[in-house]
This record gives C-alpha cells, structure tokens and sequence, in this order.
C-alpha cells in the first residue's frame, strides 16, 4: 500500500515558495496565491478528505486556509532568525531542505503535529539540526485551527541534517524519518495515539561520506519498500555530495541494503507512482536524471541513469495526478515562476513525457528549491467479507481469518484470539483482526456441518494368512442411505454396494484402494485407504528395575493388533492396552504380552528391588588410631553402591567391606548411605570411638663397657591410665637392668588394648657414639643425622636405614662420606619425635657390625 492515499484529497493543496500554491482539486493543476513566505525550501501544506485547504507551514509559523497566522502559530520553534541580508531575515526553518512536516495524530480526527527542523550550521551555528513538533487542534479557532497551548516546540532531537520525511507504517503508525549529522545514521520517530516515541530506532546504513547528508531530501517510495537520500555539502566554491538508495521496512522503521548509485551534490528526488522509477535532480547544474531501480544490482540501476533535463535546481514531487513536478527552467537569477512536469514518470525516459515550464504560476509568486513535504495519510480501512461454509463428512472444520498472515488483534466470536480456530458446531464464527498498514477485516463465517467423517477399519491381516480387510461404515446415528463404489489402483471398479449401513472389502491384496461414497443428504466424498502388506508389530517396554512399592506401567509399542494378553511372572494377567502392575515381592520377573488376532508375543523381565534398611558390623578391635578397622555392611537389599561418610569425608563404595583407619583418637560418627538402583536411598549412622596408643620412650640408643656397670633402661613417657609392660628379655615392668650389648625392646599396652613399642640399642664398646638426636633447622649445627666416629675407623662398607614409628622406611644410604640424613621424607619435612636407625658396617680389620637404635629429630 502506497504511503501517501493518492485517491483522497489530503494531498491536493500545495502551498510553497514566495506566496505560491497549486491545487488539484479540479483534477489538473491550477495555480493561487498564499500566504507563505521564508527561504522557499521547508514548506509543508495539509487538506481534508474532500480537498479542501486546512493549513501550511514553513516550519516555523502557521497559515490557516485562509492565510492568517494562527492565534497561537507562530515561531514554533522559538530559535533566532537567519539574516540571509540586514533587511530580508528567513525563519530558521525555511532554509532547511526539510524543514516542515504535517502528520495526523492517529485516531485522533482533526489533529496533526507540525515537525520543525532548523537548518544547517552554516546558517544556524549551534541551532542547527534541531527538531522540534507542536500540536495543531482543527476545532480550535472556530474550525480554523490553533497551535494546543503547551504542546508548542517541543524539542524531540538535535544534530540532525536537513532531511526528514513521514510515511505510514505497518502498526497504524507513523514513521517520521530525519538522518543523524555527521554519522552514516538515520533516526525513525514512531508516532501513535499514544504521541510521539522520543526514542528513535536508529540504523546505521549510509555507506557515503557522512558529511554529505547535511543538505538534499529523502523519499520514500510509494510501496513503501524504498527510501532514498540525497545528499550535499556545500564548500565555499563548489559541493560535494552523493545519492543513495536502501530498502525500508514500514513493520520496525529500519533502513538497510544502501547502495551508492551517485557521486556527484544531489538535491531532490521523486519515486514513480509505480515505484520502479526514480528520478533526480543535481545540485550543481540542475540535471534531472531518471534510473531504473527494478533492476537487481546497484551497479545495474547506476547504469540505467538517462537525463531527462537540465537547468532545474529543484526539489522533485509526485502529484495526486501521478506526475512528478519541479520547478521551472532556471535561466537567471530571476525568480522562477513556472513549474515543469513529467507526466508519465513511469515510462522510459524516451516516453516520460517531459514538459518545460507547463505550470504558470500564479502572479507576483514564486518557487525556490522546495516542494512541500509528502502528506502523510493514516486512515483505518474497513473491510468486510462472508462465506458459507457447508462441512461433509468432518466432525471439525478449519477456519483461517488472514491467508496471508499478516494481522494482528485477532478476536473471534467465540472470544479465542488466534489466526485461525477449529470450530465443530454449525452456526455463525465471526473475526476482527488488522492487517498493514491499518486495515480492519470483519470476517464472517457461516458454517453448517452435514455429516460426520465414516468410520474406516483397516486390517491389513496376519503373515502368511489371507484375512486383511478394509470396513467402510456411516458414523453413529448417521441414519442416511450412501452408495458405495470402491476401485482398485488401476481404476477398475471391484465392488459396488448400497444403498447400505456399511461396506466391507475383503482382500488378501496390498495396495492402494479408492471408494467413493454418496448420500442421499447431498455429501460426497472420495476416500483413499491403503492396505498394506501384513504387518504386525507386539512390542513394549518396561523399566529394568523397579522398587518392591512402585506401580508399573508397562509402554505398549504393539501395532496391527486390537485385543492383549498381560502375564506378570507371578500369577496375575490383564487385557488392557496400558496395564499397571504392582509386584508384592522383590526378584526378577518375566512380562510376556500376547497380541491378538494374529497371536504374536514380546517378553521382558524386570527386576524388582526390596526397601530395606542397612546397618553395618565393625571388626578390628581394638579400635586404635592408625589402625585398620572393617566396616561389614548389612542390607537385605541389592544395593548398586555405598556411600560412607566419617566427619566431613565421603567415600563411595561397593557392596562389600570398606576398610579405614582413623589417624586420630576421638569419637567419630559415621554414616553409610545405600543407593538402590529403583527403592529409595537409606542411611545408618554410629558412633565409633577411636582409642590412643600408649607412649614408649627408651631414650637414645646407648653403650656399655665390658665389665662395666649395668645399664637401668625405663619407659621415659609416664604412665597415662592402666598400663602393662613387656620386654624382650620377659621382664615385665617398667625398667629392666642389661648387662650385655643387644637390642633391648619394651611393648606398653593400655587399657584398652592398644600398644607401642619402642627400642634401644646397647652397643658393646665405649668409644661407639652414635648421635642421639639431632635438629635440622638450618643453622648448620646438627642439621644432619651420621654416626660420624664410624666414618674415620677404617669404615670400609656402610648402610643406614631410617624408619618412622609405623615401621615405614623414609631414608636409606650407602654413602661412606656422605651427609646422612636431613630429616625429611621425599622432600617433605619429617614432624619431630623418635625415630628408628639400623647401621650396618665394616671395617679395615675384617670386622662388621650391625647397630639399631633410636634419634629423636628436634624442630
């Protein structure tokens, strides 16, 4: 739908110029004089329906029809003049290449917003570029019009160029489009009933020097599919410019797709009534050229450009007669007071009918540059249309509102809001939805249903028997008589029935069969069926476990099939198509389903899972830190996993023995959790407590000379709680006396049973000195552990082990000189406490020695 409704008459008065005015009304151009004046480039002028003048505007005052200013119409912008020369100041809108335009107020008879854009910076400085809209009220001023007190120069945007154009768009909206200065960006305003949206949708879509658009005009196509801009800017001797076409979209507002089509300062533009021709003029010698834009490419359409004319510095316009205007040939610098036509713009330009000068203009008026800005025409159509709608054989029937799909608002009589709705019932459906740009259909439907769809049975029959059949049969309480003709794939007619209450064809032969049904109640119908080869299919599907409280409910996949047999496992069956099943105890159980009438079987098993509750059995006693303890867990159940949990830590398992050890004494609670693989997860939860080991201390390993005193060895550690002692030698108690060279090893037990050992050697010659302790801090005194006298006694073979208390090897070397040990463990430093050495040596002199003490690593 075109943008501007050529066949009503808000478009047929033109007021423009120095007092000029054209009006179609007659049907051919005839020329008046009016009241406006300024510049000559922003004008824009406004009629009723019927043609008649309502007001114009330079953008900046107000003129009604009868050319006096509005009460309230003038300096709708409130910016300072331009002073073109001291005496002949202009309105800092006439000089804008656009400076003016009227759009109506949707929905809202009689009002309009005037949109006023000041012009360029050369003329405005700061001012420049802004836009502002007022209010126009036609009941105001006794019918003549008046500007709405507060709704005066409202400033909407700044930093624009001297473009802007309205058209209508796809939402009963308007768009009211302007370009953003010095970016490749133009700015869509949407206007509704609601006012106008001070937030643009912008797109950036320029692809030319963004400091070209500040002068020139932008159109848009009658189609609405087109939008182009010209564009100039103007040095101090020559301009520079370009012109660009893009693709619109009246739905969003959005500009896309341009394509640079000209080089050279453009200023006007018009679009055939077609829209497949554009025409425009230049800037620097008044050339007005043609190009074909139904062609594909954009170097296609450049290609295409013809002149037309020279010598029009001019703004182009479409008319209301499906001309395209401009002015007068413009020999001097005299005014210009004819206009030019193209009266058939949408012929080539060898046909266009151009014509020079073929509209006198009327006395003492005169054009300059601009036409007035296309009239924006909203109007909300009505259309309206009926259809009978008889229903045979159907119990539902479809009925779409928009077969293009292009409304919204969809409201039906029976208050459903979609695109289309399924109506079963006869009677009277009516729609009301609105299609772009603002149409609104009301639909009728009057439905009448006659017969109901006949029931079809197809049994393609069982392999390898011939019992397949095709049953053809009125619905119920479908008391009319119907002839039934049925035809095979060849079209060969192979059974006639009726008048009858049904018709059944036998046949042991796939494929495609025809029957063609008529009533008596004026419903016919054809109907193709298919009988397939024998095909049958007994198949379902069942969980493969199940807990001991679920209800089954086995999914039956089973086709070519109408009567079943259910056998659980365990004693129980059902017919049913989807059975449920509840099994009384756990175990595996095979489902066997059995199809009729062809007789065919599926089986499946499943496992059913008990609930039960799980515990645990604890060995290891006694229960001591560092000890391994064996947690036996007890569930009746088949549980897929365990979960243990000692504190913080968590543990997954398997079903059998979980072993752990507890690095320290306390109470410990710990919980084993029982995932089952249908049932629900159970726990259990106990306390253990875990007991300490007794401390053993004999000191550093130590000598004792031949013939000397008794050495007196103790438990250095006292004595916490009930302890019993027992020595190597069987001595019981706390200290035993030695006499003799050996390894002298003490077990304490406690209460509980827990117990340590600890050792010490009593080497046989006094002048052995093995360190006893030693502190490898880093201070370089005792950092290392060595029996240092057996490195310079004619040591000729040497091995030292480390061990810690759990027994556990954590240093051996065979190095005769070396460092020995620094107190760490693959290169992590060992906590203090006792430790235990084994040293084995020999000698120049044929001896060797084997020693096993005890060194106590100091932090």
């Amino acid at each position: 739908m075109a943008n501007v409704a050529w066949s009503q008459g808000e478009d047929n008065t033109w007021a423009f110029g120095k007092q000029a005015g054209i009006s179609f009304n007659s049907g051919s151009p005839v020329s008046f004089s009016s009241a406006i004046n300024g510049y000559g480039e922003g004008c824009a002028s406004v009629s009723d329906a019927s043609g008649q003048l309502l007001f114009y505007t330079e953008g900046t005052d107000v003129w009604d029809r009868n050319g006096n200013l509005m009460p309230n119409g003038s300096d709708l912008t409130s910016l300072p003049y331009i002073m073109v020369n001291p005496t002949s100041p202009v309105s800092p809108t006439s000089s804008s290449t656009q400076g003016a335009l009227i759009v109506p107020v949707p929905y809202q008879q009689g009002k309009y917003y005037i949109f006023s854009l000041s012009s360029q910076p050369q003329e405005m400085g700061a001012d420049a570029g802004k836009l502002y809209y007022s209010l126009v009220d036609m009941s105001l001023n006794g019918g003549l019009g008046d500007v709405v007190p507060g709704s005066k120069g409202i400033l909407l945007s700044t930093d624009l160029d001297e473009k802007m154009t309205g058209v209508t768009g796809d939402r009963c909206n308007i768009w009211v489009i302007t370009h953003k200065k010095a970016t490749n960006t133009f700015l869509s305003f949407e206007v509704t009933s609601a006012g106008v949206n001070n937030v643009p949708v912008a797109s950036a879509a320029g692809s030319a020097n963004p400091f070209h658009y500040i002068l020139g005009t932008i159109k848009v196509s009658p189609d609405r599919k087109r939008l182009v801009s010209c564009n100039t800017y103007q040095l101090l001797f020559a301009a520079m410019g370009s012109m660009e076409l893009f693709d619109f979209d009246p739905a969003t507002g959005l500009i896309s797709n341009g394509m640079l089509l000209d080089n050279f300062a453009t200023y006007g533009a018009a679009f055939s009534p077609s829209s497949q021709k554009l025409y425009v003029s230049r800037y620097n010698n008044g050339q007005v050229h043609q190009y074909d834009i139904s062609l594909q490419s954009a170097a296609a359409i450049a290609a295409s450009r013809t002149l037309i004319t020279s010598n029009h510095f001019t703004d182009l316009r479409l008319g209301p007669d499906s001309h395209i205007y401009m002015g007068g040939t413009a020999v001097s610098t005299s005014p210009i007071n004819t206009l030019s036509v193209i009266t058939a713009p949408d012929n080539s330009p060898a046909t266009c009918g151009f014509v020079a000068d073929a509209v006198p203009l009327a006395a003492n008026t005169s054009f300059f540059a601009g036409f007035p800005n296309s009239v924006v025409v909203f109007r909300r159509d009505t259309q309206t249309s009926y259809r009978s709608v008889t229903v045979c054989f159907s119990e539902s029937f479809q009925l779409y509102s928009d077969t293009l799909n292009q409304g919204w608002d969809y409201t039906w009589s029976t208050a459903e809001t979609t695109h289309d709705i399924i109506v079963s019932s006869s009677g009277l459906y009516v729609v009301r939805y609105i299609t772009p740009p603002c149409v609104l259909h009301v639909d009728s439907f009057n439905v009448s249903f006659q017969s109901p769809p006949p029931q079809v049975v197809v049994f393609p029959g069982c392999k390898g028997q011939a019992n397949g059949y095709i049953a053809v049969t009125p619905p119920n309480g479908d008391t009319s008589n119907y002839f039934y003709v049925w035809y095979d794939d060849t079209a060969g007619i192979i059974q006639q029935h009726g008048p009858l209450s049904g018709d059944t064809l036998f046949t042991s032969t796939p494929g495609t069969y025809k029957v063609f049904i008529t009533g008596t109640n004026g419903c016919d119908t054809s109907l193709t069926i298919v009988l397939d080869s024998a095909r049958y299919e007994t198949a379902f599907t069942v969980p493969d476990f199940v807990c001991i409280t679920d209800t089954l409910k086995p999914h039956n996949l089973s086709y070519g099939s109408n009567n079943y047999i259910w056998d659980f496992g365990d004693g129980t069956y059902a017919t049913d198509s989807s059975p449920v099943h509840v099994y009384a105890h756990p175990g595996a159980y095979s489902i066997i389903l059995t199809t009729y009438p062809c007789g065919d079987t599926a089986i499946r098993t499943v496992f059913v899972d008990t609930m039960s509750a799980i515990k645990f059995n604890i060995e290891g006693e006694p229960f001591c830190e560092g000890k391994a303890i064996l947690f036996y867990p007890q569930a009746p159940g088949m549980p897929d996993s365990l979960r243990w949990s000692v504190g913080n830590d968590s543990y997954t398992s398997g079903p059998g023995v979980w072993r752990y050890t507890f690095d320290t004494s306390g109470s410990f609670m710990v919980t084993v959790t029982a995932f089952f693989r249908a049932c629900p997860d159970t726990s259990y939860l106990d306390t253990l407590t875990i007991h300490p080991f007794p401390l053993v201390n004999l000191g550093h390993d130590t000598t004792i000379c031949s013939e000397g005193q008794p050495l007196r060895l103790r438990n250095l550690q006292p004595a916490i709680g009930k302890q019993t002692y027992l020595w190597n030698n069987g001595e019981e108690g706390p200290m035993t006396v030695v006499k003799h060279p050996a390894i002298y090893c003490l077990t304490v037990a406690n209460e509980w049973g827990c117990s340590t050992t600890d050792s010490v050697e009593v080497f046989k010659d006094c002048y052995i000195d093995i360190p006893n302790a030693f502190s490898p801090n880093g201070d370089g005194l005792n950092d290392n552990f060595i029996p240092r006298q057996y490195l310079s006694s004619g040591l000729i073979s040497f091995k030292m082990q480390i061990f810690n208390r759990w027994g556990q090897l954590i240093f051996e070397t065979t190095s005769i000189d070396g460092r020995g040990w620094d107190g760490a463990f693959n290169g992590v430093a060992q906590p203090a406490g006792v430790y235990v050495y084994l040293v084995e040596a020999s000698f120049v002199n044929g001896k060797a020695e084997r020693y096993q003490g005890n060194v106590t690593l100091l932090r």
